[in-house]
């Protein structure tokens, strides 16, 4: 499959995590910001939800992270044979992420992902976290969408045999 076709189907998984994160975020505000105790008495129906918070949360940065980032800029002919720090940069200088908010959206899934019982406080934090941050992540995705689609179109206009 070629390397467009395959950031068209990124971008298509993409918008059904982010589309049931923006649902999940509706249906939980009234419960958010959360405290730990109010997080250790939780029903079984909001705990289920929050998992589907985290879930779609950490697919999503995935996806971003382990493919389009690389694939995105790959196809704009960026070599992303570099470390992923340096790949950040260069999508930092390209305006679609700051550095310093990746690392903590990364620190935040990282707590959830090494959740320990009788550590509430913290998983309560990277939750809150997440929460709050649910619209970067989407800002994130739709700014490299845009540059995606900019390079398609600079790569189609210079390639009138595409169609």
């Amino acid at each position: 499959m070629a390397l467009r076709d395959r950031i068209f189907l990124s971008f298509q998984e993409a918008e059904k995590h982010l589309h049931r994160l923006k649902r999940i975020k509706v249906e939980l505000k009234p419960y958010f910001p959360l405290t730990p105790s109010t997080f250790d008495q939780l029903s079984p129906d909001l705990e289920d939800k929050i998992d589907v918070l985290i879930f779609r949360f950490s697919k999503l940065q995935d996806l971003l992270g382990r493919k389009l980032f690389r694939n995105v800029l790959a196809y704009g002919g960026f070599s992303v044979e570099r470390p992923f720090v340096e790949i950040l940069a260069e999508l930092e200088r390209s305006g679609i992420l700051e550095v310093s908010k990746w690392a903590e959206l990364r620190d935040a899934r990282n707590q959830i992902a090494h959740y320990y019982p009788g550590n509430s406080g913290e998983l309560t934090e990277a939750v809150n976290f997440i929460y709050k941050n649910i619209d970067y992540l989407e800002q994130v995705t739709y700014r490299l969408k845009k540059l995606f689609n900019e390079i398609d179109c600079q790569r189609e206009g210079n390639n009138p045999e595409r169609d």
